[in-house]
């Protein structure tokens, strides 16, 4: 026996052989690459600028808080200043020195009387001691007040 091809269906519609034509797609253009390029390049520039802003803001912000740390530290020594002299116009030395540069003299007879109706403060040779009854009015010793050496007081009234 001889071997015979085999003769393979032949679909309807189709009369005679024809070789097996597919649908072949165009090749693809490739792509830009240009605008994918440019949009990278603008992204980074801007990323740069965006740096660059940061860090300028970020000095200007540095000078000024030095000027100001500087200006605070100028500002607390004028304070230091100002208590020392408001200490040194406060010694009874300085007000005492003022005092007789405005023409002041101190009252060497002053005294008070405390609550317990003794007197305290300098006592005038010469003058004589309250007594241990003597009252005070205001500050001032009723019974046993003395006169003042160098004339009348000049609180005292007529």
């Amino acid at each position: 026996m001889t071997a015979q091809p085999l003769e393979t269906p032949v679909p309807q519609g189709l009369s005679e052989r024809r070789p097996f034509l597919r649908l072949v797609r165009a090749p693809r253009r490739k792509a830009a690459k240009m605008p994918f390029v440019l949009l990278v390049a603008a992204i980074l520039a801007l990323g740069l600028v965006g740096l660059l802003l940061l860090n300028m803001q970020r000095a200007q912000a540095s000078f000024r808080l030095t000027d100001l740390q500087q200006q605070g530290a100028a500002l607390q020594d004028q304070e230091q200043a100002l208590q020392r002299a408001v200490e040194h116009d406060q010694d009874p030395a300085a007000l005492a020195a003022r005092a007789t540069a405005l023409g002041m003299v101190p009252d060497l007879t002053a005294g008070y009387v405390t609550p317990g109706g003794t007197v305290v403060g300098p006592v005038m040779a010469g003058a004589p001691v309250p007594a241990a009854g003597a009252k005070a009015v205001d500050g001032v010793v009723v019974a046993g007040q003395a006169a003042p050496p160098n004339g009348p007081h000049p609180k005292a009234g007529p």
